[in-house]
Formats: structure tokens, C-alpha cells, sequence
């Protein structure tokens, strides 16, 4: 009998170690959209993601995206700034690639976690999502070479801030769509009056991925003013 029991007991942790699967990996871009918050950490299941700290992003071209290896599926987020914890959320995420969008104000911090599906366009086309992160910017309209910008919204794009998680991915505002490559003149027009707050010149190249985020506060100037940053995945 003895012997049964010893049989069965290291047939047991064979089976056990047999079945293991190794967690599944994803990797993920975080970008720091938050204009008064300074310098953000990111943690997934208590490990910091990434080496340094997220700095509020303010220049139109700023580094092309950077992604770093996370855990998929369920996990645990949280974001800190010196030590004190502004968020603490269950995300979830199914893509090879994502990313993970910070927002607001320091004290009223939100956030999203979105899939992100960087095949690219094929050549002599772009492909462009945006983001609209502004804080007192409650719709606006992006206008390419005096054009409006179609999205899979319309033209006009409504702030973030009204929106959950789940409400951001259903409304279709995390997905890209394709342009014409080239030299563009982009302007934030205010929809209600119309207003052109910002003009920028930017080359959209072919078979890029870009990311256009708006951020900041309108009727600020300085490092939080109202700004446009144009991320390439």
C-alpha cells in the first residue's frame, strides 16, 4: 500500500507540472497624456513596467513608440507617482501589441488600455487613429491640408473623458484608418464656435502607424497648453 501511495503521489506532481502552460506575453506602450502630473510609474501586477518613469509628453514628434513585454489576458494595474497609488484597475487585453493611455488631471487621473492593430497600410498610404486627451476641449475637428478628417466617428471627435473603458473600444475611437501619405497642414478647429486653436506641419510617411494625440488645456500656455504630439508605432 505504501508503495501505491508513493507511485500516486510523484504521479500526481508529474501530471501537475505537465499541464503548466507558460504565461502569455504582450507588448505594451505606455504614453503619459496627463498635463499637470509630471513623472508617472506603471505597474502590472507590481512589477514596473518599463525602466524609467513616464513623463507627460509635450513635442509634436516625440520618440517612435516603444513597447515593453507585460503579462496578457486579466492582470493588475496601477499607476503611482512618489509612491502614492492614483489608480488601481483589472484591464484586460487579448493583442500581440498594446498600449496604455494615461489622462486628466493629476487628481482626477484616468486612464485606458486599447489592442493595438499596427498592420501596415501597404505603400503610398497611411494609417492614423486620434486621441483627444484635452481637458476643456469638448469636441473638436482635426483638419488635414483644409480638410476635414474622416474617422470611423465622423468628423467630429468627442473628448475621452466622457467615456469608460468598455465605451471606448465599442465607439470605435481606438481604431486606425487609412489616409494619403505626405506633407499636411493640420489644425485643431473648436467645433462650437469655429475656432482654429493649433497649426502644425507634419509628413505622414508610407506605410506608417501613427498615433495623433491632442492634449492639454486650451487657454493655458506653457508646458500644459493645448498641443498636438504625433506618436509612430
Amino acid at each position: 500500500m505504501r508503495t501505491i501511495l508513493i507511485f500516486l503521489f510523484f504521479s500526481l506532481i508529474y501530471a501537475c507540472n505537465k499541464d503548466k502552460v507558460r504565461s502569455t506575453q504582450t507588448e505594451l506602450f505606455v504614453f503619459n497624456a496627463s498635463p499637470n502630473a509630471g513623472k508617472l510609474q506603471l505597474f502590472q501586477n507590481l512589477k514596473q513596467v518599463g525602466t524609467i518613469d513616464f513623463d507627460y509628453v509635450t513635442n509634436l514628434s516625440p520618440a517612435k513608440a516603444q513597447y515593453q513585454l507585460v503579462d496578457s489576458g486579466f492582470q493588475n494595474y496601477k499607476i503611482k507617482k512618489n509612491g502614492v497609488e492614483y489608480v488601481n484597475a483589472l484591464l484586460t487585453t487579448t493583442s500581440n501589441r498594446a498600449s496604455f493611455w494615461m489622462f486628466d488631471s493629476l487628481n482626477t487621473l484616468r486612464y485606458f488600455l486599447i489592442n493595438d492593430n499596427l498592420d501596415t497600410p501597404g505603400r503610398a498610404a497611411s494609417k492614423i487613429r486620434i486621441l483627444h486627451f484635452a481637458p476643456n476641449l469638448d469636441t473638436f475637428n482635426l483638419s488635414l491640408n483644409g480638410g476635414f478628417v474622416k474617422t470611423t466617428s465622423g468628423q467630429n471627435v468627442d473628448w475621452i473623458f466622457y467615456s469608460n473603458q468598455a465605451t471606448v473600444v465599442a465607439s470605435g475611437l481606438a481604431g486606425f484608418f487609412n489616409v494619403d501619405t505626405g506633407n499636411y497642414a493640420i489644425q485643431i478647429r473648436q467645433k462650437n464656435p469655429q475656432v482654429v486653436l493649433r497649426n502644425y506641419n507634419y509628413k505622414l510617411q508610407s506605410n506608417g502607424v501613427y498615433t495623433l494625440v491632442v492634449k492639454g488645456y486650451k487657454n493655458r500656455s506653457g508646458a500644459d497648453s493645448l498641443s498636438l504630439s504625433i506618436v509612430q508605432h
